[in-house]
């Protein structure tokens, strides 16, 4: 490769916002998956009542029947049907951990009443994203396009890679 050569562009020569674009795709690959990890940490999970302020079983309704539930450790194995019911004055919730070990669900129990605390989250995200479009457009006008993407995208990277160390 010739001195001055862009590696991405090896079979002919490169223009000016291809040399631009490039690097920039690889600077914003990390941030990027701020967007995606909602369905990671906020997945659907298998959950029953461990404890509540009443002995077991308890009666649930569903689909308009009575439906007795068991603790998770009583539930025979190959009856799925009942897991994931709330149980009214559940103290304690507890998480199959087959598949996903540590999401935001098990660590703060957001089930049943207060699932709502997931979507508040994603809700949250979602508007940082729509005003952080907003202001990275109104810098864009000011200062330009390239200096806005590039702003943008290093932030991006930077508090991406600080995210992976929070401890919890």
């Amino acid at each position: 490769m010739a001195a001055g050569e862009d590696p991405h562009c090896l079979h002919r020569r490169c223009s000016r916002q291809e040399r631009t674009t490039s690097p920039l795709f690889h600077v914003n690959t990390p941030g990027l998956a701020h967007i995606f990890h909602a369905g990671f940490i906020t997945p659907k999970q298998k959950f029953w009542c461990a404890e509540a302020e009443t002995s077991p079983p308890w009666t649930v309704e569903y689909n308009y029947t009575d439906v007795t539930v068991y603790p998770g450790n009583m539930t025979p194995k190959e009856d799925k049907k009942h897991l994931g019911y709330c149980v009214p004055g559940c103290t304690n919730y507890e998480f199959d951990h087959d598949f996903w070990v540590s999401t935001m669900i098990t660590e703060w129990d957001l089930v049943c009443e207060r699932s709502w605390l997931k979507t508040l989250a994603k809700l949250l995200l979602f508007t940082g994203f729509a005003l952080g479009s907003f202001c990275s457009g109104l810098v864009s006008d000011r200062y330009g396009r390239k200096i806005a993407i590039w702003v943008s995208s290093v932030t991006m990277l930077v508090f991406g890679v600080i995210t992976s160390f929070v401890p919890w």
